[in-house]
């Protein structure tokens, strides 16, 4: 999984200022970025290019907002199943 940091976010969704980008953040119409450091953040490819082909495809704002939520539960899901993953590999150790 490649990460974007914010000025790549920015190229991927055309031309746009880290004020627009945050904008949209809170509107639903982007996905949040991912913790990776302290002060830093990121976003995953796969989620900035789904949004911007469903921009290209002249989705409206209620479209992208669905589908930013669904991005948002699959990355939860994929969360849970790493998390069960590690849990079983940390028990398996301690057997």
């Amino acid at each position: 999984m490649r990460l974007l940091r914010l000025p790549e976010v920015k190229a991927e969704l055309g031309p746009r200022s880290n004020t627009s980008i945050y904008n949209d953040i809170a509107d639903g119409l982007c996905t949040q970025g991912v913790k990776i450091g302290p002060r830093a953040v990121a976003w995953p490819h796969d989620e900035i290019e789904a949004i911007a082909t469903a921009r290209v495809a002249g989705m409206h704002a209620d479209g992208i907002r669905a589908l930013v939520r669904h991005l948002h539960a699959e990355r939860a899901r994929r969360a849970e199943k790493l998390q069960a993953l590690v849990a079983n590999l940390v028990a398996a150790d301690q057997v």
